[in-house]
């Protein structure tokens, strides 16, 4: 998982809002399509909680992103807090959440409560990554509930796991490689953190930042 950094709500939200909109569920097509491109242009086109890349499609010239390959994700859940259903800052793009037909992010978590918040800086810095079998964890145990409860966001679904450590082997090979000097290990850093022409972080992108900062911490 890794910091989300929030900017401006869509004008067309702002509009809905003025017009006296008060319920997520009346908002209409074109204002959930604002909403959606621009959580995702915050996120780099990653799922919130997993870093899957949101798939995108492309019909009759128009690209964009079909209801069934994002979502619209309330961090604090619509059902115990209300107030916050129409709160931009209260809201997230996430995947379908489904893998092996076995429900993760929002689709696991439903309207039950988590304590963590993905703009929260503090969170990707307590989150680390197994070598031996891409598992995920936080050292603050209520956040690591969060993270890896089955009934919450499951993030150690067998699917993601194994995803992550795919990605993991490759950048443990990078990373042991000689030659990696501190002003290096910066520069790749940067580059992870940093999106392409398109605006896309690259999927997975929390893993190899973790592995890059340890990698760091090691040199003098």
């Amino acid at each position: 998982m890794i910091t989300i950094e929030k900017q401006k709500q869509p004008g067309s939200l702002i509009s809905f809002k003025k017009n006296g909109g008060t319920d997520y569920l009346s908002l209409d097509k074109d204002t959930k399509k604002d909403i959606v491109d621009s959580l995702l242009e915050e996120q780099g086109y990653l799922c919130a909680y997993c870093m899957r890349r949101i798939p995108r499609h492309e019909k009759n010239g128009d690209k964009g992103y079909l209801d069934d390959h994002v979502r619209i994700e309330h961090v604090r859940d619509r059902e115990h807090n209300p107030e916050l259903q129409l709160e931009y800052k209260n809201m997230v793009a996430v995947c379908p959440g489904f893998l092996r037909s076995i429900p993760h992010c929002d689709r696991s978590k439903g309207s039950r409560s988590i304590t963590l918040s993905p703009f929260d800086p503090e969170l990707e810095k307590s989150i680390s990554y197994a070598t031996k079998d891409g598992g995920i964890k936080s050292e603050n145990p209520d956040w690591n509930k969060d993270l890896t409860d089955e009934d919450l966001l499951n993030l150690n679904h067998e699917g993601l796991k194994i995803a992550r450590k795919n990605v993991i082997f490759e950048v443990i090979a990078i990373l042991g490689k000689k030659g990696w000097t501190k002003i290096k290990l910066e520069r790749e850093l940067d580059n992870w953190n940093h999106r392409d022409s398109n605006g896309y972080l690259r999927e997975y992108a929390g893993v190899v930042r973790y592995f890059i900062k340890r990698k760091l911490r090691t040199i003098k």
